[in-house]
């Protein structure tokens, strides 16, 4: 035999003698991180949840398989482990070969755990918005950021900004929640208010324009005087709006409603503590009906509603006298013509 044909023939036994090494190397590592997977899934069944994610990543690192990628993620998911998660559900989505049915159901959680994260930063925020209000500003937003749909968060970064003196960030912040919040947002009306205030700092020129003055009048010699029309009536110490009555009447029907609750509450305690009475009359120096723990529940229950009866009785006379003193002493408007003659009286 040449010496080319005894070297083609080595060439040829050591490439054999490689994909079987090698074939029978990759077998080794299933075996081993199968052997692993059964490990940690009776670890993960236990409730062992962080010995079940250190296996999975042994198996993983061992023969890569997103399957255990989304194994180790739920495990640290569930002990509690929501950094070390979110980081193993991201690796999972990104790893070739990853179910799309799991991945669908990673979105799923990843939206949870930010959603969570940010109510962990929003409640950092709260505690910060006293002492340090521009660090409770960068907190809020960066809860808005992970959660876009809490825009209560926006407005409170908004109002941490202008206790920190910063108004044109305080301005951009409450334009933008405005432009995003539903016309029923609990914190509409208050952000319009601060916007216009902050506004009103920022160019006070732009809100308060100076009035021009009036012209006078031009009064034109020997004019004649206006005759068609009844003569206006001067009113004298009238006040420049009608008073409004709605407070008083509204103080009087609280006032009697409380009022006749407290009186039916009294009756309907009275018949209890009747009926309680009888109860614990004595029948041979014993008492048959009730315990005395018993006895001095019920006792204490009918002092409270006494006590509220009487609280709710005196309050409402109280309303009532208050209501009737205020419809009482609103003042009447008198108002004379120019001749003296009429006189008209409006309550």
């Amino acid at each position: 035999m040449n010496p080319k044909s005894t070297a083609l023939l080595w060439f040829l036994a050591a490439i054999l003698i490689l994909a079987w090494s090698s074939a029978s190397f990759a077998a080794d590592k299933a075996k081993v991180a199968a052997t692993m997977a059964q490990q940690a899934a009776k670890a993960y069944e236990s409730g062992n949840y962080a010995r079940a994610s250190e296996l999975y990543l042994s198996a993983f690192r061992t023969q890569p398989d997103a399957a255990f990628l989304y194994a180790a993620a739920r495990s640290e998911h569930l002990a509690g482990h929501d950094a070390q998660a979110e980081d193993l559900y991201k690796r999972f989505v990104a790893a070739p070969g990853a179910d799309p049915e799991r991945v669908r159901k990673v979105g799923e959680y990843l939206a949870d755990l930010q959603q969570k994260r940010a109510v962990g930063i929003a409640a950092d925020a709260d505690k910060a918005a006293k002492d340090d209000p521009r660090l409770s500003a960068s907190l809020y937003l960066d809860a808005w950021h992970l959660a876009p749909a809490r825009l209560q968060w926006l407005f409170l970064a908004a109002v941490a900004e202008q206790n920190a003196g910063e108004l044109a960030k305080a301005k951009a912040q409450l334009q933008e929640y405005l432009s995003k919040a539903p016309a029923d947002a609990r914190e509409r009306v208050q952000a319009e208010a601060r916007l216009e205030a902050i506004a009103r700092k920022l160019d006070p020129a732009v809100v308060s324009k100076p009035q021009e003055p009036q012209k006078s009048p031009v009064i034109q010699k020997d004019a004649p005087l206006r005759t068609s029309g009844p003569t206006p009536l001067i009113v004298a110490n009238a006040p420049s709006a009608p008073t409004d009555r709605t407070l008083a009447w509204t103080t009087t029907g609280t006032g009697a409603v409380m009022a006749v609750s407290g009186l039916g509450l009294f009756a309907v305690t009275l018949s209890t503590l009747n009926q309680f009475n009888k109860d614990t009359t004595p029948v041979a120096g014993r008492i048959l009906t009730m315990t005395h723990t018993q006895a001095q529940d019920r006792a204490a229950s009918i002092n409270t509603r006494m006590g509220i009866s009487a609280a709710l009785g005196g309050l409402g006379l109280v309303g009532v006298g208050v209501g009737t003193w205020m419809l009482v002493r609103t003042p009447a408007r008198i108002a004379l013509s120019p001749n003296g003659v009429d006189i008209a009286v409006q309550f």
